[in-house]
Order: structure tokens, then C-alpha cells, then sequence
């Protein structure tokens, strides 16, 4: 179970910086934990965060397990409050992260309009990061996002 590879005591869930909370919570994802399991942890250490970053970085791993649940608007809603968090946190880089998720989920919901919009967003932001790779992936998925 998803306690027996990260107890929560070893979650540094009143940490400020999102990064590492955010690769803890796509390890779960990544070693088979349920999304329903990683969702009801990722909401007990949501509740017990503190600062804008930490609350951005639960809301996005919760936003991530609501799409492998196949609950695309959940995850719209949660990815939406994990970019506002983390715009107000100030770490474009983890911003660019949130939404590039915005993004996968909009595909997934087939919002075509909205996911080209995001999908510029993302390339743009990534492109001021000097992150040409993530730049690159944008805006290939935005091609995916303008059927023919």
C-alpha cells in the first residue's frame, strides 16, 4: 500500500519548496499506488501544508491522479488551483510543470480551443525558462490539440 513505500511521517509535507513534494507524489503514481490511494494521501498532506508552494505542489499530484482515475474535470479543477498556488509561490519552472498538466488534461477532455491556448502558454513559459525540450513538447501537443 501506498503507506508502506512512504510513510507519512517521512513526507516533508510541511515543506515550502514543491519540487520534491511533487516527485514524491508522481513516485506513488509511478510504483502502481491507486490514484484513489494517492488522492486521499495527497489530501491529508494538502491539509497539512503551509505556503503556496506546498499547497500548488498537493493540488497538482492530485490533479495528476484524478486523470489516471479518468476524471478529466476533477483534474481541470485541481490543476487550475495547483497553477494559482504556484504562480503565487513565484517558481515559474514548477508553474510551467502545473500547466503543462492543465494542458495534458484539456487533450484529454478534448477542449481543443483551450488546450491550443495552453499549450502556447507552456511553450512560451518554457521557452523563457530556457527549457527547449519542455518548449518543444508543448508544442507538439499543441498540434494535437487542433484536429483536422
Amino acid at each position: 500500500g501506498l503507506l508502506d513505500h512512504a510513510p507519512r511521517s517521512r513526507i516533508p509535507s510541511a515543506m515550502s519548496e514543491p519540487g520534491p513534494l511533487i516527485r514524491q507524489g508522481r513516485g506513488w503514481l509511478q510504483e502502481g499506488e491507486s490514484p484513489e490511494a494517492v488522492l486521499e494521501e495527497a489530501a491529508s498532506c494538502l491539509q497539512a501544508a503551509t505556503g503556496h508552494g506546498a499547497r500548488g505542489a498537493w493540488m497538482l499530484v492530485m490533479a495528476e491522479a484524478q486523470l489516471a482515475a479518468c476524471r478529466p474535470s476533477e483534474a481541470l479543477a485541481a490543476a487550475a488551483e495547483a497553477i494559482a498556488a504556484l504562480r503565487q509561490h513565484g517558481d515559474r519552472a514548477v508553474e510551467a510543470q502545473a500547466t503543462s498538466v492543465l494542458l495534458d488534461v484539456q487533450l484529454v477532455a478534448q477542449q481543443w480551443t483551450e488546450a491550443i491556448a495552453t499549450a502556447t502558454d507552456v511553450a512560451e513559459l518554457c521557452a523563457r525558462l530556457g527549457d527547449p525540450a519542455g518548449e518543444a513538447s508543448a508544442r507538439l501537443r499543441r498540434g494535437r490539440g487542433a484536429p483536422v
